[in-house]
């Protein structure tokens, strides 16, 4: 693996620990000490970071209305909504924030169906995994082999579609 790939590997690893944990989560700290060791190495073998990201001209250019920056566009809006609200919890979404996520999953469908990519329903066995991993990453009391009862429906929902 190279070490530009490793190093996005690593900052990608540790977003999704800081969005699942927060910033003072152990596991989000040693994540981000990693992908900054691996940045580092890359850097210091000569990748520059011009060259790790590429330009916007070959993202192709962000249209004000297009489906993608209305989704990124709902993915900022409700996260900074759930990073400021007393109310919101994982258990508990204050209407402000129910419309938001809404509002996220309506643009994240609108987006999905720009690309082709297949409707949530459509592959249930793929969306079962992707809600019990979601699930495994939010809940504080599930493992791999021990499941709280909205973790262990998750997984039987998962084993139930498997093979279809």
């Amino acid at each position: 693996m190279s070490l530009i790939h490793t190093a996005r590997t690593a900052q990608h690893l540790a977003v999704r620990a800081l969005a699942a944990y927060g910033l003072a989560h152990p596991l989000t700290l040693a994540l981000l000490a990693a992908a900054s060791t691996a940045a580092a190495q890359a850097w210091d073998r000569g990748h520059p970071y011009t060259r790790s990201t590429p330009p916007p001209a070959q993202n192709g250019p962000l249209v004000a209305d297009s489906p993608h920056s209305l989704y990124i566009a709902a993915i900022r809006a409700s996260a900074e909504h759930l990073r400021r609200c007393s109310i919101c919890t994982r258990t508990t979404i204050c209407p402000t924030g129910q419309r938001l996520l809404a509002a996220y999953f309506e643009r994240r469908a609108a987006y999905r169906a720009q690309r082709g990519a297949p409707a949530p329903g459509e592959q249930p066995y793929a969306d079962a995994v992707r809600a019990y991993r979601l699930h495994l990453l939010t809940c504080a009391a599930c493992t791999p082999a021990v499941h709280c009862d909205p973790g262990a429906a998750l997984h039987a929902a998962m084993e139930a579609h498997r093979g279809r």
